[in-house]
């Protein structure tokens, strides 16, 4: 019971990005959509991706490579169709968070590069 739940959660957890992935992408709209949200969304990513690296999961792997491709195709979009997003100080306002999850994501791999258990760090 526990593996359906996941594969629907799975599912569920990608097709839910690709509406938007079509409205930013595909139409130019991301007036809205949150910056700060958005890198989030792809550090989240991210971080979930690197877990499921360190943990061998293919469906953690297989699902947040498709979910953070089209979260970063949000994101490149909402950067490329409001030129004021780009600009110095809004990044370090806006991608701050997303900069911090990716650290913590490289410091784990890290960890495991100088003989930590990838488990335990997936762990922590």
């Amino acid at each position: 019971m526990i593996a359906v739940l996941g594969f629907f959660a799975a599912v569920l957890s990608i097709t839910v990005v690709w509406p938007q992935v079509w409205l930013s992408c595909r139409h130019g709209r991301t007036l809205g959509l949150s910056p700060t949200g958005s890198w989030l969304a792809v550090g989240l990513n991210l971080c979930w991706l690197t877990f499921g690296l360190l943990t061998r999961d293919p469906a953690q792997i297989a699902t947040h490579a498709v979910v953070g491709a089209g979260n970063t195709a949000v994101l490149a979009a909402l950067l490329l169709t409001q030129p004021h997003l780009r600009s110095t100080q809004v990044l370090t306002r806006t991608a701050a968070g997303a900069g911090a999850l990716a650290t913590l994501a490289a410091g784990s791999v890290l960890a495991v590069v100088l003989g930590a258990g990838s488990t335990d760090v997936a762990g922590l």
